[in-house]
């Protein structure tokens, strides 16, 4: 030797002088170096740090020591660069097997012990470095042009992803489920969701998903259970996201997925799925329900051009059923619109419910995104509408009615929306308070401004038959004339009503909130006579007047709504009521200092002049004379 060798990586000198064996240099520790053929002097420094370190690495990684081998007979000047090689090599091996070890671990158990030694080739005729692994015999083999004639970094995972690949098609191609050990099923598992081989497909069936994956998903989901709770969430994560993957199908590949008969192997993973899905709905998560919710409310454009509900999509999973089953438990829990709601709790209310709250400026708001799949749903067949209607009145839940008629009234649709709203609402008819809720925020909504005939008519169809209904539909006639349009023709509604607005009917009408109060004055020509206004507004107005929020509907209230009333009981003189509202105002200045709205109601000449005069009684008339 010319070079006298020292640190903790010492090596041998191995003269192999038999007939036909090339001679070799063994560097042998935590790895073995051999260079063929043998050279007169070791082209690198045995004692170098970082060597050192990298093959102490790559031996505790793979368990046992690694040999190199390089054949340099054909490489010219292959001894310049050749420890930064050989440094490289081996640090790119043990990072190729750390990277298997923690995102592969099932690749890095069976290929590591495997790896007993790596062989680098030159090969003039190659442009790329090729690996591959022996199995059998150990040997990674990697072939490649001069200018890469080592290791490189993703040669050895990429070799031993290959051979394990290979390795479990012949292990688990044609396996059933319930034949796999339970300390296989991992593997098993990783397969069915991970090949990506060449097996025959029918070509009648879509693509996606892979129908045996599924079936075999399915039925490892049912063998595992609480054994292996890990395999066991992998497993249902990957089952919910085969939903996505039959939706795809639904959506996309309509035709292909109606044709197929039900003995095919998608339509047999298509049972399965479902099946599975049926059986866990119960288990599920927040997380997890939306995630179906995601999926499985699937739309197709029919022959017309209009999308709607895929009614083929997911046979026997009752999309309505699923998110009535929500919108439970949205009443379950309280009802909530978004204040210190868990994350994904909101966000499945939001996705199916759709909850509103006010903002800042009075308008229904979301609570979370809405795109409304359980309403468009439940609105594209006369069938699924009388599920939607009767589960409304089975439950009696006033909040759930007014979340519904909100969400459809936002639902974007063409068409006659206002209608649509009406006859949702006169299918609640057997409950009169759902009816009245319903009611109020089609015309809370749509009332404003509106078709007042359409309004006018709806409110006649009811007035009669329904007096209890009367201060929702007052209400809904008030918001038409809002603007004082006088669109309702207030001033004749004995003749389209058959009566005018008694005592009763105004309370009740009061009684629908601070948008009847602030709209009071719109129907005042429509007040019966003989009854005291003071008497019935009274009671209803602290509600208003202690309303933090009353500003939302009229940036002017209370004081708009409170002069206007004023207004209306001064111009017919009545100078009794307006005594009573002052006397009630001033006395609220007492607890309320501040307030100055009993002035508004101070009786003033122009009041008195048009107060009512007694009326002049008739002549008595003269008995006939007697003859």
């Amino acid at each position: 030797m010319k070079r006298a060798l020292a640190g903790t990586l010492p090596f041998a000198l191995a003269a192999c002088v038999g007939m036909g064996q090339p001679q070799a240099v063994v560097v042998q520790n935590h790895v073995s170096v051999v260079i063929l053929p043998l050279p007169d002097e070791l082209p690198f420094d045995a004692a170098n740090a970082r060597l050192e370190e990298a093959s102490a690495q790559l031996a505790a990684l793979a368990g046992h020591p690694i040999a190199f081998e390089f054949d340099v007979a054909l490489l010219p000047d292959w001894r310049v660069g050749f420890q930064e090689m050989l440094i490289d090599s081996i640090e790119s091996v043990a990072r190729d097997l750390d990277e298997l070890k923690r995102e592969k671990p099932l690749v890095f158990a069976r290929g590591a012990p495997r790896l007993d030694r790596v062989v680098s080739l030159y090969d003039a005729t190659v442009d790329r470095a090729d690996a591959k692994l022996d199995p059998t015999g150990g040997v990674l083999t990697i072939t490649g042009p001069a200018r890469r004639w080592g290791v490189g970094r993703g040669e050895v995972t990429e070799a031993l992803a290959d051979e394990y690949a290979r390795w479990e098609f012949t292990r688990w191609g044609s396996a059933r489920a319930q034949d796999v050990p339970a300390v296989e099923r991992r593997g098993y598992f990783e397969f069915l969701t991970g090949r990506n081989d060449a097996r025959a497909r029918d070509p009648r069936e879509p693509r996606e998903p892979d129908a045996d994956a599924v079936v075999g998903a399915v039925a490892l989901s049912s063998l595992v259970g609480a054994s292996d709770p890990r395999l066991a969430a992998d497993v249902r994560t990957w089952l919910l996201g085969a939903a996505r993957d039959f939706a795809d199908a639904y959506e996309h590949d309509e035709e292909r997925v109606v044709a197929l008969p039900a003995w095919s192997r998608w339509r047999r993973a298509e049972a399965s799925w479902v099946a599975w899905a049926n059986a866990g709905l119960g288990s599920m998560t927040d997380e997890e329900k939306l995630a179906l919710v995601e999926s499985v409310f699937v739309r197709t454009r029919a022959a017309d051009g209009v999308y709607r509900a895929a009614s083929f999509a997911f046979p026997g999973f009752d999309r309505f059923a699923f998110g009535l089953s929500i919108a439970d438990a949205w009443a379950r829990a309280g009802h909530p619109r978004g204040a210190a709601q868990p994350p994904a709790q909101l966000a499945l209310f939001a996705a199916v419910v759709c909850p509103r709250s006010a903002d800042a400026g009075g308008a229904p708001s979301l609570v979370g995104r809405c795109d409304y799949v359980w309403y468009r749903d439940a609105l594209d067949d006369t069938v699924t509408t009388r599920r939607l209607t009767d589960a409304l009145l089975a439950r009696k839940d006033l909040d759930l009615v007014e979340a519904a008629f909100t969400a459809i009234d936002f639902m974007p649709a063409g068409g006659d929306k206002l209608g649509e709203l009406l006859a949702l609402a006169q299918a609640l008819d057997a409950n009169d308070a759902e009816w009245r809720r319903a009611f109020h925020v089609i015309a809370d909504s749509r009332a404003e401004g509106g078709d007042a005939p359409r309004w006018v008519d709806e409110a006649r169809r009811q007035w009669a038959a329904h007096p209890s209904r009367h201060g929702a539909l007052l209400y809904a006639l008030a918001q038409v004339d809002r603007y004082d349009g006088d669109k309702v023709g207030w001033d004749r509604f004995a003749d389209t009503f058959g009566a005018r607005v008694d005592a009763r009917d105004f309370a009740a009408y009061l009684d629908e909130g601070g948008r009847a109060t602030s709209l009071a004055h719109a129907l005042w020509p429509a007040l019966s006579p003989g009854w005291s206004r003071a008497a019935v507004l009274v009671p209803h107005l602290d509600a208003l007047l202690d309303d933090p929020e009353a500003r939302r509907y009229d940036s002017q209230d209370p004081g708009h709504a409170l002069r206007a009333i004023a207004e209306r009981l001064c111009a017919e003189g009545n100078v009794t009521d307006l005594a009573q509202i002052r006397a009630y105002l001033g006395r609220r200045v007492a607890t309320h200092p501040g307030e100055d709205y009993a002035s508004m109601f101070a009786e003033s000449k122009e009041c008195a002049r048009h107060a009512p005069r007694p009326a002049v009684a008739a002549p008595a008339a003269h008995a006939p004379l007697r003859r």
